[in-house]
């Protein structure tokens, strides 16, 4: 009898303990949409992690994308950054990479650089 109690009870955790909910992947940020979204996330950080994240901004929007590449780097091993920040540094990271590629298909050295000297030391 208590064999089947526990073979029940296991059926019924594994049934509904191991139930998730599917989880999509973050999606890259429209590159127009970068700026507010991190202006928002950082908004209330302290100076150091604000000012980096507003570097990550300006340099997309000045198109140096290898430059915007380390700041995100950084940025993402900043410790302490809250759940929102962590999600929109991460969106904002595969962002990034997307127009670091995109600058690197057209022949761009810079980023090309970026790439090769993060991989070498990742």
């Amino acid at each position: 009898m208590q064999k089947v109690s526990f073979v029940v009870l296991f059926i019924l955790l594994v049934t509904f303990g191991c139930s998730k909910k599917d989880i999509a992947p973050p999606e890259p940020l429209a590159v127009d949409q970068l700026p507010s979204a991190m202006g928002k996330a950082f908004s209330n950080a302290k100076p150091p992690v604000k000012d980096l994240a507003t570097q990550v901004v300006s340099s997309v929007q000045a198109q140096d994308y290898s430059k915007a590449f380390m700041d995100v780097q950084n940025l993402s091993a900043t410790p302490g950054l809250s759940k929102e920040q962590s999600a929109v540094t991460t969106r904002a990271m595969m962002t990034i990479n997307d127009l670091m590629k995109s600058a690197i298909a057209k022949g761009d050295p810079k980023s090309a650089a970026a790439l090769k000297h993060y991989q070498m030391t990742k």
